[in-house]
């Protein structure tokens, strides 16, 4: 009997390799897996504890991550958080030009820094929760609620807004500041807009994955993500391009705000190169890098096409309908061009990020299914989604 299995699996393997029109003498089998299912284990977690606590414990970790990259250097984050970084800082600004005593200014800073983002946020939570959904509503206010209670709750440890991993950003012309770091592009401040630049590379490259893993599990990060996942909902379409825009105007509302004004109000120096600062620079490489690596992370709507070749092709199709997989499919013959025997091709058209749950499905059923993916491709007609996608 295993003498029978063996000769089978070589007899598929010997209609699968062929070499300048015939078959090899000489071959070994190896297994490819596709890099797409990077994230196949995550999109798979259907416990609601687990989703929770490792939404908290990203949070955490960003909200680590935004204190000692963003707020210790002078940079701003994406989207309307840029906003709330930037009113923070002009507010705090203002009290430093009315003495406010200096441990009020501080307490008022971190608290403005850390939580205005919420305030912004709760409209949109109301509007996720009728719109999208309680789950994604819930997962986005956990993470919400933990990126800024955290790092509230560490930043009045004694040093730690002195922490800076890639040397000095103090600028040497505006050397009385409390509560704004900004940098200029005076020849005093030249060697550490180089340090800038490297904090700037260094948020989105330690951050990004863990912002994916949040999406993966159903939930945002609040503020435009909100709108952009509706909007995915509604008309399937990335609002990419649109938020690209949105984030770069937030950026510069933001530095306007946070940077330019204050640093007027404080120093009586309204030249225009305090606004077009290395910090505002270095924010937009910040956010465009981010974006660049969010998207080939987490391809949300991007479609692809899967092809099963094997010997349990009617078997793999019943289950697909017995999961309730709403995807159409198509099953057709094929000739093996060595054995010159018949076999059978289920194709199928899918979102990318259901490769992994679907792949993992096939293998229930044939772990030796040959599959072939094709991830790019274009799709001009109506196409239903599962549940879990939306």
């Amino acid at each position: 009997m295993n003498n029978k299995t063996n000769k089978d699996k070589t007899q598929q393997i010997e209609e699968k390799i062929i070499l300048n029109g015939s078959a090899s003498a000489n071959f070994e089998k190896k297994f490819f897996k596709s890099s797409t299912l990077r994230l196949s284990k995550i999109y798979s977690i259907t416990s609601q504890r687990q989703k929770y606590l490792m939404v908290i414990l990203i949070g955490m970790i960003i909200g680590f991550l935004t204190l000692i990259f963003l707020k210790n250097t002078g940079l701003y984050s994406m989207g309307v958080t840029a906003l709330t970084q930037g009113l923070s800082r002009i507010i705090t600004s203002a009290m430093v030009l009315n003495n406010v005593n200096k441990e009020v200014v501080n307490i008022v800073s971190e608290f403005t820094f850390w939580f205005f983002i919420l305030f912004v946020n709760a409209p949109l939570l109301f509007f996720a929760k009728k719109y999208i959904g309680n789950q994604f509503t819930f997962l986005t206010l956990a993470y919400l609620l933990t990126s800024a209670i955290f790092p509230f709750s560490i930043s009045f440890i004694p040093g730690i807004q002195d922490i800076l991993l890639f040397g000095n950003i103090k600028s040497e012309v505006f050397t009385n500041l409390q509560n704004i770091t900004l940098l200029t592009w005076d020849k005093l401040d030249s060697g550490k807009v180089i340090s800038l630049f490297f904090y700037s590379l260094a948020f989105p490259f330690t951050s990004v994955m863990l912002y994916t893993i949040v999406y993966a599990l159903g939930g945002s990060t609040g503020g435009s993500d909100i709108v952009s996942i509706y909007y995915l909902k509604i008309k399937l379409k990335s609002l990419g391009k649109i938020l690209i825009i949105i984030n770069f105007f937030c950026v510069i509302i933001g530095s306007f705000i946070g940077s330019y004004l204050s640093i007027g109000l404080l120093e009586k120096n309204w030249n225009y190169q305090n606004f077009f600062s290395p910090n505002l620079v270095c924010s937009i490489i910040n956010f465009s890098i981010f974006g660049f690596l969010l998207q080939i992370l987490y391809p949300r709507f991007r479609m692809s096409s899967i092809k099963v070749f094997g010997q349990n092709i009617e078997k793999i199709n019943e289950h697909l309908d017995s999961i309730d997989c709403i995807h159409s499919r198509t099953i057709s013959k094929a000739m093996g061009s060595y054995s010159k025997k018949e076999q059978y091709i289920l194709e199928m058209y899918i979102t990318i990020i259901e490769l992994g749950p679907i792949i993992k499905e096939i293998r229930k059923i044939d772990e030796n299914a040959f599959i072939v993916i094709n991830k790019n491709i274009e799709i001009d007609g109506n196409l239903s989604f599962p549940v879990f996608l939306r």
